[in-house]
């Protein structure tokens, strides 16, 4: 093979490898990082619902299965008084409470909120609310309260993910750096190498 062609070859091997690391490191500033949560996909009592008696047994299904451990689920009524708290039992993507006997349950509105070890391995915390006997008995002052703990659990949920999409989106922006840089210093390398063969 002469000079020249050697010359030429070289220049294309250069190209196509210096396209293949800008490739690659455009894959990665591409690539999606999202994680998704399980989410209530139904719910007894459901989400706002109006029930005659306090429930004997809270029913939560998930969108996805959570994983056993460090799960509970906590009713407070309108003035955020804790009513009760426990560890429901899982199975599959159902969770279900036995509500305790002799329980001080009035008529008004109340908020269930939980915590689950979501199937992605994160903690993940909801609620709900749901009213016994009739809506009136949780207008005014109560229903205020309890709309207050609902905005509350809210936010600290948006907190959390906003914590785990932070620090998701962190080691994205690190790994897209690093891409780019590998891709550069082979650039770099290639145009070295170049000036050394044209010598």
């Amino acid at each position: 093979m002469g000079n020249g062609a050697q010359k030429t070859h070289l220049r294309r091997m250069n190209a196509g490898l210096a396209a293949t690391a800008l490739s690659a490191a455009a894959l990665w500033l591409s690539m999606p990082h999202a994680s998704a949560h399980d989410v209530v996909v139904d719910s007894n009592p459901a989400d706002g619902a109006v029930v005659e008696e306090f429930p004997e047994t809270i029913v939560l299904e998930f969108s996805g299965e959570p994983r056993e451990g460090f799960n509970t689920v906590a009713v407070t009524d309108s003035n955020g008084r804790t009513v009760f708290d426990a560890e429901p039992v899982l199975d599959g993507r159902m969770l279900t409470v036995e509500v305790p006997d002799g329980l001080d349950t009035p008529d008004g509105a109340y908020s269930l909120g939980y915590q689950i070890t979501s199937s992605d391995g994160h903690a993940t915390r909801g609620g709900l609310e749901f009213i016994v006997g009739d809506e009136s008995d949780a207008e005014g002052s109560t229903n205020s309260g309890s709309n207050a703990d609902s905005k509350s659990t809210e936010t600290d949920e948006s907190a959390d993910n906003a914590d785990e999409s932070g620090g998701i989106g962190a080691a994205s922006i690190i790994i897209a750096i690093g891409a780019v840089a590998a891709a550069l210093a082979v650039i770099v390398l290639l145009i070295q190498k170049r000036k050394r063969f044209d010598n």
